[in-house]
């Protein structure tokens, strides 16, 4: 999955992602140039958040499902807010989203191209509609926990 162009004004703040996100709450990391680790206070994984600008358009990937399935995550809204806010990270320093130079947006494609590969040779489970993975104690067959057909007992 390639890097996105990101338009966060555009997004459903009623989403599940936006209602996941929060910055104050996370435990950021500074990674490399544009990207963190991330883990939400609701999450049990840690992912890698890519984001800047390149001077006109703001692209952004992360490693979590809800990414590779809808092109968007609380992760990524995690670290945009955490700008707005002056979120600091675990190392001490302000969350910025920084804009590159070309030569510079080539290298960070060229590190998210490698965590593509990587994952994709993963099996996904179950993961809810943002992204986060299911532990398989949390979901049953059917939707929403509901279980379809007849009980056993009445065959």
């Amino acid at each position: 999955m390639k890097m996105k162009y990101m338009h966060f004004a555009g997004m459903d703040r009623q989403s599940t992602s936006w209602q996941r996100a929060d910055p104050e709450a996370a435990l950021i990391e500074i990674a490399d140039t544009a990207q963190w680790t991330l883990t939400l206070p609701d999450g049990n994984d840690a992912h890698t958040v890519t984001l800047f600008t390149d001077g006109t358009n703001t692209r952004g990937h992360c490693t979590c499902y809800g990414y590779h399935y809808h092109d968007r995550c609380a992760h990524l809204i995690t670290i945009r807010q955490a700008q707005l806010l002056d979120v600091i990270t675990v190392d001490g320093v302000i969350v910025r989203i920084p804009t590159l130079a070309d030569e510079a947006v080539d290298a960070v494609k060229r590190k998210v191209a490698t965590y593509d590969d990587i994952e994709s040779g993963t099996e996904t489970g179950a993961v809810r509609s943002d992204g986060a993975r299911l532990d398989p104690d949390e979901y049953t067959d059917g939707s929403e926990g509901e279980t379809f057909g007849r009980p056993e007992a009445q065959l």
